[in-house]
């Protein structure tokens, strides 16, 4: 089984949004949604390429989504690792980066 690395980014946009699930939902579906999080992860670290790839966007970038989330990752097959690179909501908004 691969082993599963965070990003600083998707960990923290991880916590958001458990944080968001808590705040509109309560702590037991917080719970319940970091549950299921964590079951999707494992579906990955087990299957890797269940889940397609889209060479489109990034080469070897793979999406699996789950619920309001889409769990953006890339596989290192040489270290048998999967990185985990964003977490986001399909809900987020998403707006350009300003330059300063």
């Amino acid at each position: 089984m691969y082993q599963l690395f965070l990003t600083k980014e998707a960990s923290l946009e991880l916590d958001r949004e458990l944080a968001y699930s808590e705040e509109k939902w309560g702590s037991a579906h917080a719970r319940r949604y970091a549950k299921e999080l964590r079951a999707k992860f494992n579906t990955v670290r087990k299957n890797p390429k269940v889940y397609p790839a889209h060479d489109d966007l990034l080469p070897g970038i793979r999406i699996a989504r789950h619920k309001g989330n889409q769990i953006i990752y890339t596989i290192d097959d040489i270290n048998e690792r999967i990185i985990i690179l964003g977490v986001p909501s399909i809900y987020r908004e998403l707006k350009p980066r300003s330059s300063k």
